[in-house]
């Protein structure tokens, strides 16, 4: 177990490496650190109701130059950072994955998906490296995984936006090397890569139709045999109600129990929720979760802890803010109460600011980092994929509601967004 003061060491190492980037005064203001702010923004009336230990990003994991990569065609810059998803991987290492380019969708500009890595618990980060970049395509890369034999899974969507034969693809991408080099197996489609189970298969999740916003959810299984990916049945889970296209399961310490996460925002303004026992091959009715998610949701990305606890991330745009919260009872119930600050955009931004995807990793310790980006139109030295450090013991109450200025740790006070 960390002391609080191995955790402060931890995270002053962050700001002395040659990579790690420190922030400036005047980068952002915490616009909910008083309460009256708070009743502005949320309307909310008891204090329980907003994070009781308020953080902020501790590193830049890739600062984004908008001139570096430009648009094959319109010469346009597309440097913006998209969605990032993050893998620990079996050796200690994380990987960041990204897509790099100028659209928070996918229809015009070309966009190549990209990595960044970390050898310390992500403290500091070697620079991106492209997984992929094609002529006419837009590449983005989805939900990483690792399998017990090593290999690292990654799901490219891929979208030809010019010439002929226009429309979505898939690949498949396998890595043998932990991520160093990467080879296409299968182009079948899928939203986002498998998820690892206990019996050995990878779970992917897909709409049934072309419009995911009025379709319903299916699953199959794949595992890799003889080299090749051989692929189970579909099957369709109208259990699972009406869809969107951001989802996310993890598998408890019980094999074969899962735990699905789902945004449908067209249905309900609390993220929904259904669990599985049978590794996937049938679901609960879909419920209500306790997380809100408010008018304008991102997707939200659920993961077991080494304790068997849960940990979600998830955002809410309405007020500009990303959460990492934690359930003790496999997802039943979420204790929001406790929840972390991940990313908060400052007021005047929340109607210029496009960010609020996450994800999230074990560090190492009690630590956790969380994922999120910046492409804000205002102020491009901003743009960037960031991580936070969560410190687990905090949704316990260790320090009994104490904020991180009062114990030590060097989370708050001057913001430290490089300019």
């Amino acid at each position: 177990m960390y002391t609080t003061t191995c955790t402060s060491l931890l995270l002053t190492a962050c700001l002395c490496s040659e990579y790690a980037v420190q922030v400036s005064a005047g980068s952002f203001t915490d616009d909910f650190g008083s309460l009256a702010n708070l009743h502005r923004v949320e309307n909310v009336a008891r204090r329980r109701d907003f994070p009781r230990v308020v953080t902020r990003p501790d590193v830049r994991i890739n600062r984004l130059n908008a001139d570096e990569y430009k648009d094959s065609e319109s010469g346009l810059a597309t440097g913006y950072g998209w969605f990032p998803v993050i893998l620990r991987l079996h050796n200690g290492d994380l990987l960041c994955f990204h897509r790099e380019g100028r659209e928070h969708g996918m229809a015009e500009y070309e966009a190549r998906a990209v990595a960044s890595r970390s050898t310390d618990g992500g403290r500091t980060w070697l620079s991106a490296v492209v997984i992929r970049q094609q002529k006419d395509w837009a590449i983005s890369p989805m939900y990483p995984a690792q399998t017990p034999d090593g290999s690292v899974w990654l799901n490219l969507r891929m979208l030809k936006i010019r010439g002929e034969a226009r429309g979505w693809k898939w690949a498949i991408m396998r890595s043998t090397d932990d991520g160093h080099t990467w080879e296409q197996v299968s182009d079948r489609y899928g939203m986002g890569t498998g998820i690892p189970l206990s019996n050995g298969r990878l779970l992917y999740v897909n709409w049934t139709r072309s419009d995911p916003w009025n379709s319903v959810r299916s699953t199959f299984t794949s595992e890799w045999q003889n080299g090749t990916m051989q692929f189970s049945d579909e099957r369709v889970h109208v259990e699972l109600g009406p869809s969107g296209d951001e989802w996310s399961i993890a598998e408890t310490f019980t094999p074969g129990e899962l735990i699905c996460m789902m945004r449908q925002q067209n249905h309900s303004q609390y993220y929904a929720t259904a669990r599985s026992f049978d590794y996937g091959r049938s679901w609960t009715p879909w419920r209500e979760s306790n997380v809100f998610m408010g008018r304008n949701p991102c997707r939200p990305r659920v993961h077991t802890m080494p304790d068997g606890r849960l940990f979600l991330t998830y955002g809410q745009r309405d007020i500009g803010r990303t959460f990492a919260v934690v359930s003790y009872d496999k997802g039943k119930t979420w204790d929001i109460d406790h929840r972390q600050v991940i990313l908060h955009s400052p007021q005047q931004y929340h109607y210029f600011w496009d960010s609020h995807y996450t994800d999230a990793a074990w560090a190492e310790g009690d630590l956790w980092i969380a994922v999120d980006y910046i492409a804000s139109s205002r102020d491009r030295d901003l743009r960037g994929i960031y991580g936070t450090f969560i410190d687990t013991r905090y949704f316990d109450d260790v320090f009994k509601g104490l904020t991180l200025d009062q114990i030590g740790a060097p989370l708050t006070g001057k913001p430290r967004f490089p300019i």
